[in-house]
């Protein structure tokens, strides 16, 4: 009998788990080589994957602008590499990069598109 709510409990947990996409942070230095290259002026510091995933993560959970800078500061402290990120920037960065997030139809399926030159990702 133990087991049988063992798989219950399982099922439960799993259905708790948030999953979060962070291959952003696997290939960071790669997309930021690959932006600075060849650009004059002050470099990049921030991905567009980064800048996406903070869109897509405010979109979701309905998190203010002041919060997501406070979702960094916390993702930094995990992943050194990415940069803690004031509000102010991270709202110009999505509107700059003018992500669409719309759902793709009644299954409950969301997306997040970016009209940014050479990056366009769904």
């Amino acid at each position: 009998m133990t087991s049988c709510w063992k798989r219950v409990d399982d099922r439960l947990i799993r259905r708790g788990i948030l999953i979060l996409d962070l291959k952003f942070v696997r290939s960071y230095a790669d997309e930021l080589r690959d932006m600075n290259d060849g650009r004059r002026g002050r470099p990049y510091r921030i991905t567009n994957s980064f800048i996406i995933f903070l869109a897509v993560f405010r979109y979701v959970f309905s998190v203010r602008f002041r919060q997501l800078e406070g979702f960094t500061i916390a993702l930094r402290k995990m992943f050194p590499i990415l940069p803690s990120i004031d509000y102010s920037w991270i709202r110009g960065r999505i509107m700059r990069l003018g992500i669409d997030l719309s759902p793709l139809g009644s299954n409950g399926v969301w997306r997040a598109c970016s009209r940014s030159p050479g990056l366009y990702w769904c």
